[in-house]
């Protein structure tokens, strides 16, 4: 087992969604109830912060640097050099929603799921995908926690977690018509944690952060657990490889209600490649 180390800390409740920018070697993450995305220059540990608004719960790598963030009113580009949101389109119609992990597929489809924002909403989530021209449809309906969402590198298999169904699921992706089919379970979390965010790696395993099990696991695409990279909280919510030689991953975290834990809120990193 692994053990990661504090990376970075400025007091936060909920850490989530980190991004590593390999051009820039910039770490992006997002406070969801703050309504912050953080920028953190690894060279100095520096952190710019941008205000969102309004609740903030997804972003992603654009081509040309700036980032996609998904609010509480929709999906916005967030330019990282002026701070400046320009909006996109908005799936989710229902207010007690909001918006969580995403991806883009090979065509620039956005895939964002959404959850309860301050109560569950049991089956009433989903994994929305928006189309170019402004369409927006449901692609896995019935979801109570949309969260962890990847591709495979050839962009032929989706996968995709509803939290408190515990399973990590893979589906079969035409990226022509951006469809799913062929939904079969990759494994399924035991010893209490709950699977949150997730990342696919160089060698195209899975990490997958399980919340309220202080842990980040690696699995391959069948389902066997390859290893395990322990953090010093009960929440981790997230994590993403990084680092100068892509060989970190970094893993976000919470805290958790009653439970006093120094270090939870923080940043974490391993080195988990040679």
């Amino acid at each position: 087992m692994i053990e990661a180390q504090l990376y970075y800390y400025n007091n936060a409740d909920l850490l989530e969604c980190p991004v590593w920018d390999p051009k820039k070697g910039i770490l992006y993450c997002i406070e969801i109830r703050k309504n912050r995305v953080y920028a953190i220059n690894p060279s100095d540990r520096s952190c710019r912060s941008y205000d969102c608004g309004s609740t903030v719960g997804w972003i992603y790598l654009k081509r040309d640097g700036n980032l996609f963030a998904a609010k509480k009113d929709g999906v916005f580009e967030l330019n990282v050099d002026t701070g400046a949101f320009t909006y996109l389109i908005h799936a989710e119609p229902d207010i007690r929603m909001r918006y969580n992990d995403g991806v883009l597929d090979r065509k620039g489809r956005i895939l964002v799921g959404t959850k309860g924002d301050k109560d569950k909403m049991e089956g009433q989530g989903a994994l929305w995908s928006c189309e170019n021209n402004g369409d927006v449809r449901k692609l896995i309906p019935g979801c109570t926690v949309s969260n962890g969402v990847c591709f495979s590198h050839d962009g032929n298999t989706l996968y995709h977690i509803d939290s408190p169904t515990l399973e990590v699921c893979a589906y079969e992706y035409d990226f022509s018509t951006g469809n799913v089919s062929d939904r079969r379970v990759v494994t399924k979390i035991e010893g209490g944690g709950e699977p949150d965010g997730m990342c696919i790696d160089r060698d195209g395993m899975l990490w997958v952060a399980e919340h309220m099990g202080s842990k980040v696991c690696r699995w391959t695409p069948e389902g066997n657990l390859l290893e395990t990279v322990a953090v010093p909280c009960l929440g981790a919510t997230s994590c993403c490889i990084g680092g100068e030689n892509m060989d970190t991953l970094f893993v976000t975290t919470m805290r958790t209600k009653g439970v006093f834990e120094p270090l939870a809120g923080g940043l974490f990193s391993a080195k988990v490649f040679n």
